[in-house]
């Protein structure tokens, strides 16, 4: 089986080289170049036409031409790229504001706990000079008595 194989194999080696050869002979001068040269700028020229015929019928039948939902697309892009940028903007600011309620019911808590001390050292020191001025207003009665 496997020298039948090799055959075949060698004999489509041999097959391609001479189509290849063929191709080269007929390809491979001025002659074809330029007529190519000439078919293509004709393809290209058609293919122009067809495109102005396109986009004046589109534009005529008010429909978006290619430029024009390309540029559509292109901002659409864009403004998905600014709304992940706004929404993790949001999610930082709201982990933020978080942070500082935190912070803010902590400091609330300090401060009531503060008042309350300050709320008794002042009564402490309103008792002390009442209690002073007693004092005094019973040595001043001692005096006159």
């Amino acid at each position: 089986m496997e020298p039948i194989h090799q055959e075949m194999v060698e004999f489509y080696k041999s097959l391609e080289k001479k189509c290849n050869q063929t191709i080269h002979r007929h390809t491979n001068c001025l002659a074809f170049t330029q007529a190519f040269g000439k078919a293509m700028d004709f393809h290209l020229n058609q293919v122009m036409k067809h495109r102005k015929w396109t986009n004046r019928w589109l534009t005529r039948l008010n429909l978006p031409t290619k430029d024009e939902i390309v540029s559509i697309a292109v901002k659409m892009v864009d403004s998905e790229e600014k709304l992940d940028t706004l929404e993790e903007n949001i999610y930082l600011l709201t982990n933020k504001q978080k942070q500082n309620n935190i912070q803010l019911n902590i400091l609330a808590v300090t401060l009531s706990e503060l008042l309350i001390v300050l709320e008794n050292e002042r009564t402490e020191k309103r008792q002390e000079k009442l209690n002073t001025l007693e004092k005094e207003l019973d040595e001043l009665k001692q005096l006159f008595t």
